[in-house]
């Protein structure tokens, strides 16, 4: 059986990379559990959000690809998106299974993480509990998603034939919550206005974020389809990845109107010139992430799957700088403190994320995420 599983996954070289960075993120994480923050991080009183912040920020929308697919392929009369929900809801899995390592990492009483599921501890005036809360909840209902894929090869019918009826359920309250915590994830910066630069703090913030889960969500799909399918060899499906490029077109388009829009009403547009490094940050923010993709997108090549994959990329290059600024960047301290990420920080996310990847290709070696391709091919 080993022998057999080991001729299936064939794994190559690169593969064996991301394994080893992952079990580097593992041994780092063990490192900062044992010794505290203060000797794995830089972080401080002044600085108490930083990388990691930062990276839990961008994956929550990135992960998102499970539920902009599961709503639109469920509830939206789009079946043709049911034949990519299965790489989707993995994608999502491992996203915000990420997310809970990171946030429990960053934890200064990491061991007490369970405390928020605890009743008479929730304070349902906090929107950082609201957000815990939800991720929770959430990566539950992404377990409880991606099980068929799992079990299906399995004798337990019971459960497998009692997750498959209860699907539309299942999806509609994970699209609940995760609608739910990705625009208050967006209100709990609402509250830094005193700290987050003007150009990037705004009363529409729980709407932008909303609107970069969208299309963050689906340009992560695409991007994860797109390899998913290069590395088991499925057949490629250039009209659907090209409708794809067209939905997520449309809301950077949306997007692009609010947050321009935000600015300038606010009488803010001189800051885009005026800021420094900040102003730096909101032309890369809008030329990659926004310009950049809107470009090929309305070009000839986004037409294409290729120019939707590589459209798709840069919408997530420009979501992680944006996140990463809100969360961390845009955030201002004391003129005299500084905050530069250890090395450990570095490393453990780097591992964290490179273990995720790795997970992903076993899993997509091992179990069948396009089923009904497979079907109809054979």
């Amino acid at each position: 059986m080993i022998a057999t599983m080991r001729a299936k996954l064939n794994l190559s070289r690169s593969s064996y990379v991301l394994l080893a960075l992952g079990l580097v993120g593992v041994v780092l994480a063990i490192a900062r559990f044992a010794v505290g923050l203060g000797p794995t991080t830089n972080l401080s009183d002044h600085y108490p959000w930083g990388l990691w912040i930062g990276l839990d920020v961008f994956l929550i929308p990135a992960a998102g690809a499970a539920f902009t697919v599961s709503a639109i392929s469920h509830f939206f009369g789009r079946e043709d998106y049911h034949k990519i929900l299965r790489p989707a809801v993995l994608a999502g899995l491992l996203g915000y299974v990420s997310v809970a390592i990171i946030l429990i990492m960053d934890l200064g009483r990491w061991h007490q993480f369970y405390s928020i599921l605890i009743p008479e501890n929730i304070n349902l005036h906090s929107f950082l509990e609201e957000v815990a809360l939800s991720v929770t909840l959430y990566t539950v209902i992404l377990l409880l998603e991606i099980a068929p894929t799992l079990l299906e090869k399995t004798e337990l019918d019971v459960p497998l034939n009692l997750i498959r009826r209860m699907t539309i359920l299942i999806a509609a309250v994970g699209i609940l919550i995760s609608t739910v915590h990705q625009s208050s994830l967006g209100s709990m910066f609402i509250i830094l206005r005193q700290r987050l630069h003007p150009l990037w703090w705004t009363p529409i913030l729980p709407a932008l974020f909303f609107i970069q889960a969208l299309f963050g969500g689906l340009a992560t799909a695409a991007v994860v389809v797109h390899l998913v399918r290069r590395h088991v060899k499925a057949p490629p499906d250039e009209g659907l990845s090209v409708r794809m490029g067209r939905l997520i077109r449309v809301l950077l388009v949306l997007y692009t109107i609010l947050k321009v829009g935000d600015i300038a009403i606010a009488g803010e547009l001189p800051l885009a010139f005026s800021e420094g490094q900040y102003s730096l940050l909101l032309w890369a923010e809008l030329i990659l992430g926004l310009a950049v993709p809107l470009a090929i997108l309305f070009s000839r090549r986004g037409r294409s799957r290729s120019g939707v994959f590589w459209s798709s990329v840069w919408v997530i290059f420009g979501l992680f700088f944006n996140r990463l600024t809100v969360a961390w960047i845009g955030l201002e301290a004391p003129a005299w403190a500084t905050y530069v990420p250890h090395w450990m920080e570095v490393l453990s996310s780097i591992g964290i994320i490179a273990g995720a990847v790795f997970v992903y290709i076993v899993v997509a070696r091992l179990f069948e995420l396009f089923p009904q391709e497979h079907q109809a091919h054979a």
